[in-house]
């Protein structure tokens, strides 16, 4: 599981400095004021209409914030003395949708809700999309990076429609995560349509980054039985 292979040639995500964090030293540290691991992120979920085993689910991967933190460029100090003292900006990439053999997504549209100081006090970013809904092109935006403050200072929001593995019945619905706070904190995330072996959501516990850009791959070897799209947030600068 080689961190340089997992983000080859995404160069919006070595912009934000986590590819060059590699070839800095090892400051090992705890994030602390708002940007801190969050192995069970606190989201809303909403659904519009639903069908048995038919989810759609966020899941940290087991291990994956030190995976994006075990290394800041050489002229920062440690994440702990740097970034409990100063205000945090986190990168958040969206790297892309990778299908399962029998692939259940038919659309995902992530939009951005920046945090702003007068009414409706957010400015949505309507950030990438993946359709594949019979009778409509396929389409799949690039991936991307965006940078926000946290915490409080930008959330995630997620509409989705995904087809049951057994039955083939529709259900779709949203989420809702801050970025920072008792949202999202640093790591991988996946966004997973439903795991045929599990009857909906994927069992994370025996799920870890892969070898190729973006992927995800099964601790016991396993092929992986879920549709994703993967997205990682890192501590980038201080303002």
């Amino acid at each position: 599981m080689n961190r340089r292979e997992f983000v080859t040639g995404l160069g919006t995500l070595a912009a934000a400095g986590s590819a060059q964090a590699l070839h800095g030293p090892d400051v090992r540290g705890v994030i602390s004021g708002g940007f801190g691991q969050n192995v069970n992120p606190v989201g809303i979920t909403q659904m519009d209409q639903t069908a048995p085993g038919a989810v759609m689910t966020l899941g940290y991967i087991p291990g994956s914030a030190g995976f994006v933190n075990t290394r800041l460029p050489s002229e920062e100090l440690s994440v702990r003395d740097r970034w409990g003292l100063t205000n945090v900006r986190a990168a958040v990439s969206i790297l892309g949708y990778f299908p399962s053999a029998s692939p259940t997504i038919e659309r995902v549209d992530v939009t951005v809700n920046f945090a702003i100081a007068e009414a409706p006090y957010f400015a949505p970013f309507y950030a990438w999309q993946y359709v594949n809904v019979a009778g409509q092109p396929v389409k799949s935006s690039a991936p991307l990076t965006f940078r926000t403050n946290v915490p409080e200072a930008a959330s995630i929001g997620v509409s989705f429609r995904v087809r049951s593995p057994a039955s083939g019945a529709v259900a779709s619905g949203s989420l809702l995560y801050s970025v920072g706070g008792s949202g999202l904190g640093p790591g991988i995330y996946a966004l997973a349509g439903p795991s045929p072996a599990m009857g909906g959501a994927p069992d994370w516990n025996q799920i870890t980054w892969g070898d190729k850009a973006g992927s995800l791959a099964r601790r016991d070897g396993r092929a992986v039985d879920f549709d994703y799209i993967t997205f990682v947030l890192a501590p980038t600068h201080v303002v």
